[in-house]
Formats: structure tokens, C-alpha cells, sequence
């Protein structure tokens, strides 16, 4: 079960919401940049939500959170946050919803 080399509460997690077996997260998705298109300008509302326990994303968050076409949001759990903080996430997520 991948989430054993997480600790134990993220096992306890994934026992909680019946997730195992987990496979790990393709690390290809932290190592290669995404190919844009130019489309992003289509897009009307951008969000970023970062977890900041620990933060490990900041470098993202940091670049965007000055930029008007974002909404940003912090919660203080791991990436985990919809396994962690789901009424939370939910009510940032429905705030997108025109």
C-alpha cells in the first residue's frame, strides 16, 4: 500500500474513505512541464489552493498569488485535502461554480 511510506495518518486516511490499494503518484507529473497552448487566457476563473502542511508547492503559489487572474487558497493539511479537509475543499471548490 503506497500510503504506508506516508505514516501512519495517512493510512489511517485511506482506510477511513476505503482507498486501498493506492498506487504511487507518477513522479513524471513533478519532473515534466506541461505543454500549453496558449489556451489559459480562455479560462475565467483560475484557482490554486495550496497545502501548507508542509508546503511544498510555494514556488507555484509564490508566482501567481500577486496575479489578478488567480484566486488563491491555502489550507493547512498535506495534498491530501480531500481526504483531510473535505468540507473545506468543497466550500472553496463551490465558490468556482458561476
Amino acid at each position: 500500500m503506497a500510503l504506508v511510506r506516508l505514516g501512519r495518518r495517512h493510512l489511517r486516511l485511506a482506510i477511513e474513505v476505503n482507498l486501498a490499494p493506492t498506487y504511487p503518484h507518477p513522479i513524471a507529473t513533478l519532473t515534466q512541464p506541461v505543454q500549453l497552448t496558449g489556451g489559459i487566457g480562455c479560462v475565467r476563473q483560475k484557482m490554486y489552493i495550496l497545502a501548507t502542511d508542509p508546503a511544498r508547492f510555494t514556488r507555484f503559489y509564490d508566482k501567481l498569488k500577486n496575479d489578478p487572474g488567480w484566486t488563491m487558497h491555502t489550507l493547512p493539511c498535506t495534498t491530501l485535502m480531500q481526504l483531510e479537509m473535505p468540507d473545506e475543499l468543497t466550500a472553496i471548490l463551490l465558490k468556482a461554480i458561476p
